[in-house]
């Protein structure tokens, strides 16, 4: 009786295991969190499906246009300056998330040119739904504000966001 009961337990254990060990070989496409596959590039993170993640290695300067986000973008700007321009495009499945990385103090992000496109956005979005995340640390150039944009500080994070249309 004993015997099976521990064989019991034995099985299901490595049920969960194996479980846990195939469930967490998925990547994670949506926004919220999961797995970032490194990129070397800017361009190619934000080009690429699911969650991605640069690091700066110099200035940059990119035009969004045409590129569709989708995913979660983490970019670290390490002491570097990233200027985004062109015409963002909502997608409800993807953001960018403009990180200082470890120990900058002194990143720039300039979005004094970014225009953005609404047109897939809802227009009774409650939530004010966040399209780019900004770590408080860096130095944000803004965008021109429209009656659709607005910018959330909360301390730690700055957030572009688009507002409701009511």
């Amino acid at each position: 009786m004993i015997k099976s009961i521990k064989k019991c337990v034995c099985i299901v254990l490595v049920l969960t295991a194996i479980l846990t060990v195939f469930t967490g070989c998925v990547k994670n496409q949506g926004i919220p969190g999961g797995d970032f596959i490194k990129q070397e590039s800017i361009f190619d993170a934000l080009k690429t499906k699911g969650n991605t993640t640069v690091t700066l290695e110099k200035d940059e300067k990119v035009d969004i246009t045409g590129i569709d986000i989708t995913g979660r973008k983490e970019i670290n700007l390490n002491n570097h300056k990233l200027t985004i321009v062109g015409i963002y495009k909502f997608n409800a499945n993807g953001i960018l998330d403009i990180k200082s990385g470890e120990g900058s103090s002194e990143s720039i992000l300039d979005l004094s040119v970014l225009e953005f496109d609404l047109e897939a956005a809802p227009t009774d979005n409650i939530d004010n739904i966040s399209i780019i995340d900004i770590d408080s640390e860096i130095n944000l150039i803004e965008p021109v504000y429209s009656q659709r944009i607005g910018m959330r500080d909360y301390g730690i994070l700055k957030e572009i966001h688009i507002k409701s249309a009511e």
